[in-house]
């Protein structure tokens, strides 16, 4: 093993690789620091997360509503999305529920996203939010499957609700990975996942953590029961919108 600690990698519960770390190597960018490194087989086969690359943003730029240093937050997000992406056909997934706050980022992220299939040559980008199972009677990753079938993108990018295991990180942790994501996973609800083995494509995965398991604020709490921050629907709003100019960004489609 290279960064992780297996007993630690086992006593939280978190969508962030970079919690799993014992000594997460990482670097400043003007005022974000990030998180840039691989998870081995054999890393993997410990920590539970799958191999491949992961990217951590942190800032609490956005938490604390901070709209000037957004610029350089969306920069900084289309630098490292371009790092881990190839072709000019892409298919945005906004994954959640669109009803609950805290489930609802990758639906607002797509309200944010500028589409250009079949309205111009060069980058072509489709939006969808499949919804929920609950909503729908249909998994996600069988509707994304459907899609993504029916148009070949070069890949996949899913946006999701992901769940951290310290509370610091609620909020100002933006991760990308390259690994694919299992929908409700981090809250004890995994689905299907939604991956490349499942969809025959890449999939980059983009997320912030809207909630953190009580448990691990106090031993004496219901390990089901899970916190968010207040003022949670502006907040992954404003995440929301941060990271569809990032996508934007990343495929020359500012607006």
């Amino acid at each position: 093993m290279n960064y992780f600690s297996k007993r630690f990698a086992y006593s939280v519960r978190s969508d962030l690789a970079v919690e799993l770390m014992k000594k997460p190597p990482s670097r400043r960018y003007g005022e974000f620091g990030v998180s840039d490194f691989r998870v081995t087989k054999e890393d993997s086969a410990v920590i539970g997360k799958a191999a491949g690359r992961y990217v951590t943003v942190d800032t609490d730029c956005v938490l604390k509503g901070e709209r000037e240093k957004y610029a350089g937050l969306i920069n900084l997000l289309a630098s490292k999305l371009k790092s881990m992406t190839k072709g000019n056909n892409y298919l945005v997934v906004g994954l959640g529920n669109r009803n609950i706050a805290a489930d609802a980022l990758g639906a607002k992220c797509c309200e944010n996203i500028v589409v250009t299939r079949g309205m111009t040559k060069g980058k072509n980008v489709a939006c969808f939010v499949p919804g929920v199972l609950g909503e729908t009677g249909i998994e996600s990753a069988e509707s994304v499957k459907g899609v993504a079938d029916e148009i070949a993108p070069d890949a996949v990018i899913a946006v999701d609700s992901l769940c951290a295991a310290s509370q610091k990180r609620l909020l100002t942790s933006f991760q990308l990975s390259d690994t694919g994501i299992s929908p409700g996973s981090g809250v004890n609800n995994p689905r299907k996942a939604i991956d490349e083995a499942y969809l025959k494509r890449k999939v980059i995965c983009i997320g912030v953590p809207t909630v953190v398991y009580a448990s691990t604020l106090g031993a004496n709490i219901s390990s089901e029961m899970v916190v968010t921050p207040k003022d949670i629907d502006i907040i992954v709003r404003d995440c929301a919108y941060v990271i569809a100019r990032a996508i934007n960004k990343r495929f020359g489609n500012e607006y």
